[in-house]
């Protein structure tokens, strides 16, 4: 009997992470909007499970600030506020141009020349006036600014970023609208790219603290 109990409440827990997981995926990529309704009902059927541990998932992500749960009403995604996105930018700025005094010699030429590659094809993609899907756009972008904390030797820095990074996911959707700049957020993350090839600590920290400002920008305008 106790057994059974044991398997039926580890059962119970992976299903409230797999809805855990699901949900906060679709906030984060925005598939699901801020603002939006999040139906009990309608979340377990896609996920082919009980409404229980869906109800626990999102009290689950109520407590991290992804969802609101109101009595009576239901629950639904919490909106990440203008001061909440600025302030969020401003800890990830410090947090990057500090992960540079160190990542410089861990980052391989490969790792150079394949983000460059890919950065160059959307420029020409975007020339060609095809059509560029946001979140093709976000992963690259990501994947540069990743690069300089995955690679500094700072674990504090690693760690807060760990801890932000899916708030920042979530809100790269929003810069990407209020930049509305393809072409020259491209350029910038390539000049960015040349400097980490020269090696150039100074020039890099400079450059990137003018890219964040950039974006910031461009979001206070928006």
């Amino acid at each position: 009997m106790a057994d059974s109990k044991k398997f039926q409440a580890k059962k119970q827990y992976n299903l409230m992470d797999k809805a855990y997981d699901s949900i906060k995926a679709n906030i984060c990529n925005n598939t699901i909007e801020s603002g939006a309704l999040l139906s009990e009902s309608q979340i377990a059927e896609e996920l082919g499970m009980s409404r229980t541990p869906v109800r626990e998932a999102l009290k689950a992500l109520a407590m991290e600030g992804y969802v609101e749960i109101r009595v009576g009403i239901g629950a639904y995604v919490k909106p990440i506020s203008y001061r909440e996105l600025l302030d969020l930018y401003a800890v990830r700025r410090a947090l990057e141009i500090a992960a540079v005094e160190t990542a410089l010699d861990n980052i391989t030429d490969a790792e150079i020349n394949d983000l460059e590659s890919r950065f160059n094809e959307l420029l020409k993609r975007y020339r060609a006036h095809e059509n560029i899907e946001l979140q093709e756009f976000i992963d690259v972008d990501l994947a540069l600014h990743e690069l300089l904390v995955e690679k500094c030797e700072n674990r504090y820095i690693k760690d807060f970023m760990e801890k932000i990074m899916d708030n920042i996911r979530r809100i790269q959707m929003v810069s990407f609208k209020a930049l509305n700049d393809l072409e020259e957020s491209t350029q910038q993350h390539l000049n960015l790219l040349e400097l980490i090839r020269k090696r150039d600590i100074d020039k890099l920290a400079e450059a990137l603290a003018r890219h964040m400002d950039w974006s910031i920008s461009c979001i206070k305008a928006f």
